[in-house]
């Protein structure tokens, strides 16, 4: 699997894009959510963080494949 500046780019502007589709479509009730996780425990953070890179690369190694 090669990966060159054009795919990386093309990643970080999915990213970017999946990222902020949430903030306009929801900008309500992010102040909200946002006060929520910051109280969730750093551990379960972690846990969350983890699972989405997991599921991330599996599906960029899924798609990637085909």
């Amino acid at each position: 699997m090669a990966l060159d500046m054009h795919t990386l780019g093309q990643a970080a502007g999915l990213a970017l894009l999946m990222e902020g589709v949430v903030y306009f479509l929801f900008a309500d009730r992010m102040p909200a959510m946002l006060r929520q996780l910051a109280e969730l425990p750093v551990s379960l953070l972690r846990i969350l963080g983890g699972g989405a890179m997991l599921l991330g690369l599996a599906l960029v190694f899924l798609f990637k494949q085909s």
